[in-house]
């Protein structure tokens, strides 16, 4: 199989040409050397696919060859013949260089269509070709919308060519177009933007940005007198495929007919229904359509394919009228209809009717005996017997039972003793917080003993951090432990504030005897919420089978 990245090119372009083989017996290549009369060849690559699919193994080899043309016109890429498999040829079309901007700039952009005017729904080319002489990185351009037209993005092409003997790498951006209504086709410039240099992983520096703009483009749209149900299309082929056998059928016998329809430069929607009418002595069952759709350098390729089973049902000659089809060629500008022609198919009985109909006299008196003979006579004929089925124990399901239980069973016991084990673990270094939470308390009451605010505040501070509280539960003794702070705040101040502290500690001061009341209910309460909390965890131990997550 041979294809081209494209098909138009100018003298100066190259393009690439891909050859494909499958399954290859011997390690042969093509002659590449005729391609040498109308084409220079650039490069050449090859490579080999191995693909493994569901056991199937095949193997396969691509060729890609960047070629130049030598001379202008139609040139041909002749077929290429391996192990008996030939390729198909291919037209090139060359034309001249031609450049809208100065020649001698480094950047150059040019926005072009391959027809003047449309009608509805053609099909047409949209190129945008940015052309560059220096290194460029992070090529953006605009995304092309039009609210009359469908719009779809066909594949980037990169290639080199040269103007005026100064080599330019393109990057070429294609569109193929609809047009949905009559009027003027509006193609709003294109922008592109890029930087210059290299992209380095050595360097984080970025060149400078370049930005060109194109022309706009204006086509006029008409619309197609009597154009119902018209395909537009630049190219359309209709063919059918029957059994090698066609002559005849046989009544309840099936045959298969396969309708395609190749279609080039047409809009999708507008591509009607493979159908068969129905017909009189015969049933028809259609089967799913097969729909495919290829975006080409020629614009859109559509393929449609359907296969009908036709069963007749009656002897006999049907003919079965012609499926036409009426589309607008674009290319050729005039209407024209694809036609596949009536045909006839002639049915004859099927062979069991006819060794039917030559039964001997003495088997239709066989038969019609049997069929007068009395239901008690049959009855006697026909014996009844009971047949008892032994349904056998199967020890071996049983047994596997068995032992998925146990091994169930075993493995929830296990669960919960590592549950056991670490609420035991949990339980064991609780006494120790208790502990050391009892020895800072009693050191804060002896604190308290010494009549030393700071001692006090001090200790405060150790035994508040072995509770682990985020606020007191005691309002008044929050109120407390703040006044002693001030209070050693106030001791600390300096000469200039004496006066300011005085009437602070007038207005909130610092109560020993009240401090050690709320100290002893704040202690209290802290001891209940532990013994509440020990309950709840010792419940959910007991209830629960399955740890729960416990996060961060």
């Amino acid at each position: 199989m041979a294809s081209v990245d494209r098909n138009v090119i100018s003298i100066a372009d190259t393009f690439t040409l891909q050859l494909e083989a499958k399954d290859l017996g011997s390690l042969n290549q093509p002659d590449f050397s005729v391609l040498e009369k109308s084409f220079d060849i650039l490069s050449k690559n090859v490579s080999h696919n191995i693909q493994n699919i569901n056991g199937v193994s095949t193997q396969s080899v691509v060729w890609q060859l960047q070629l130049q043309a030598k001379q202008l016109g139609d040139v041909e890429i002749p077929d290429f013949t391996i192990e008996g498999v030939s390729s198909q040829k291919i037209i090139i079309k060359v034309k001249k260089a031609v450049i809208e901007s100065a020649d001698n700039l480094d950047f150059k952009l040019q926005l072009s269509a391959n027809k003047e005017q449309l009608k509805v729904n053609e099909q047409v080319l949209l190129t945008l070709k940015f052309f560059y002489a220096k290194y460029v990185n992070n090529l953006q351009n605009t995304e092309l919308d039009l609210a009359n037209a469908k719009v779809i993005r066909l594949e980037n092409k990169e290639y080199e060519t040269q103007i005026q003997g100064k080599p330019y790498g393109v990057f070429e951006i294609s569109y193929a177009l609809f047009p949905t209504e009559e009027g003027v086709l509006e193609i709003p410039a294109q922008q592109v933007s890029v930087r210059m240099g290299r992209n380095s992983l050595f360097s984080a520096r970025q060149g400078r940005a370049v930005t060109l703009r194109s022309k706009a483009l204006q086509i006029p749209i008409t619309a197609l007198k009597n154009s119902n149900n018209v395909i537009v299309a630049d190219d359309l082929v209709l063919s059918e495929k029957w059994p090698t056998n066609l002559q005849s059928v046989e009544v309840g016998n099936s045959l298969t007919r396969e309708i395609n329809l190749n279609i080039k430069g047409a809009l999708a929607q507008t591509v009607p229904a493979i159908v068969m009418p129905e017909m009189a002595g015969l049933k028809i069952y259609p089967e799913a359509a097969d729909k495919n759709e290829q975006k080409t350098a020629n614009g859109v390729f559509i393929q449609r394919s359907r296969k009908f089973a036709i069963v007749p049902t009656q002897p006999g000659s049907v003919e079965l009228p012609a499926i036409e089809y009426q589309w607008w060629n674009a290319t050729e500008q005039k209407f024209q209809t694809a036609r596949l022609p009536a045909r006839t198919i002639k049915v004859t009985n099927a062979a069991s009717d006819k060794t039917s109909t030559s039964l001997t006299g003495e088997t239709q008196a066989k038969q019609e005996e049997v069929q007068v003979a009395p239901k008690e006579a049959l009855r006697e004929k026909i014996k009844l017997e009971k047949v008892y089925v032994e349904n056998p124990v199967n020890y071996w399901l049983i047994a596997s039972n068995i032992v998925s239980a146990l091994v169930i069973a075993f493995l929830v016991l296990l669960l919960f003793w590592k549950r056991q084990k670490k609420a035991d673990q949990a339980l064991q270094t609780q006494p120790q917080e208790i502990d050391l939470e009892q020895q800072q308390f009693d050191l804060l009451l002896r604190a308290c003993e010494q009549d030393s605010p700071a001692k006090i505040y001090q200790q405060l501070q150790r035994w508040s951090s072995c509770l682990k509280l985020d606020q007191w539960s005691q309002a008044g003794f929050k109120e407390q432990a703040d006044y002693l702070q001030q209070s050693l705040f106030a001791q600390q101040s300096t000469p200039q504030s004496t006066q300011q502290s005085a009437q602070y500690s007038e207005q909130q001061t610092w109560s020993k005897e009240q401090f050690k009341v709320l100290l002893q209910a704040e202690r209290k309460q802290w001891l209940a919420d532990q013994k509440s909390d020990e309950k709840n965890k010792a419940v959910q131990h007991k209830f629960s089978l399955y740890p729960e997550r416990v996060s961060g």
